[in-house]
């Protein structure tokens, strides 16, 4: 008898865990929609504001679209002209004297004329050419023939000469055969802004260089 009570015992099913297994489930089962709907809450209210942070910066973009397609961009650059155009009145004419002449490199050579004007640079490289730029009030007609009978009446020989319109050029030698030792060259440029741009930039430029090559 205590055998078979004994057998019935052991082959008896636990079920007192059975309510614990349930209760578990449940729990989790909570947690996990807790964390279901948090997620979607979160989700909806960053969705939500990163919309209107897009919204915002569109909105903003707009703002800068409008702004900058009222910008008169001709009216800034006719007061940038205005500002950056130099007065004719500032740079003497070809005739008249010549402002910063100490500017003028000391291996430019003295038996070159150099009209009046204002010194703008002047520089040298060697076995190359010296150069002397200079800003005048005179047109590119009035430099033109100023350099012409200043070269010819300094004993340079003109061996070739341009004009077209706002421009000039004058090649010039010594009259010695280039083959000698003694032979030297030079050129003047000569570029009328005010016929070729207008009043933005109203002078002359004329570039003034010795040959070494």
């Amino acid at each position: 008898m205590e055998e078979k009570n004994q057998k019935t015992t052991q082959e008896a099913p636990n079920k007192s865990n059975e309510p614990q297994k349930k209760s578990a489930g449940k729990t989790v089962l909570i947690v996990l929609g807790i964390l279901l709907a948090l997620g979607l809450l979160c989700g909806g209210v960053g969705y939500f504001v990163l919309g209107g942070l897009v919204n915002k910066a569109q909105d903003e973009l707009e703002e800068i679209g409008k702004t900058v397609s009222e910008i008169d961009y001709q009216e800034i650059i006719d007061e940038t002209d205005k500002e950056n155009a130099v007065e004719i009145s500032e740079y003497p004419a070809v005739d008249e004297d010549t402002v910063d002449d100490d500017l003028i490199s000391t291996q430019f050579a003295d038996d070159i004329p150099v009209s009046g004007g204002k010194i703008n640079k002047s520089s040298y490289t060697e076995n190359h050419s010296v150069e002397v730029v200079i800003y005048t009030s005179s047109n590119a007609e009035e430099a033109f023939q100023w350099y012409v009978e200043q070269l010819e009446g300094a004993g340079w020989t003109i061996s070739s000469k341009s004009r077209d319109e706002g421009s000039a050029s004058i090649d010039f030698n010594n009259g010695v055969g280039s083959r000698e030792d003694d032979y030297r060259r030079g050129t003047v440029i000569i570029n009328d802004y005010l016929e070729q741009y207008g009043d933005w930039w109203n002078y002359t430029e004329i570039k003034i260089r010795e040959l070494f090559y």
